[in-house]
């Protein structure tokens, strides 16, 4: 039997979730003052199940999301566990962001102000 090095992806299904907020940005607000911004992306994740070296085994490959942050002049980016996704969308539709236990105020720009910001702000 033939153990795949890399995982499937012929089978992934982008997230249809996560669309409102792939590849957006979010100026963050502490109270009325702008202290940076939240750029959200949406990348294909898996984990290796079983094996090693050549005989691995993949679980399956599903969208997570990963957050950026500028905030303060500070750069930081972490993945959202599968478990709470549902509540940080829910929390990213009111406007809300937890910025390290910090409730900060988002509030999203629009397509092409996104991508300016993803470019001059992340890089990307």
């Amino acid at each position: 039997m033939l153990m795949p090095h890399r995982p499937d992806f012929s089978q992934h299904r982008p997230d249809q979730r996560f669309d409102s907020y792939r590849q957006r940005v979010g100026r963050l607000h502490r109270g009325e003052t702008e202290v940076g911004f939240l750029l959200i992306e949406v990348k294909p994740y898996y984990e290796q199940v079983g094996g090693h070296l050549w005989w691995r085994r993949w679980g399956p490959v599903h969208d997570v999301l990963w957050e950026s942050t500028l905030v303060d002049g500070k750069h930081s980016d972490s993945l959202v566990p599968d478990d709470t996704s549902t509540d940080v969308l829910r929390a990213y539709g009111a406007g809300c962001f937890d910025y390290y236990g910090e409730a900060l105020r988002v509030v999203w720009t629009d397509r092409e102000a996104s991508r300016r910001l993803r470019e001059s702000h992340f890089g990307r």
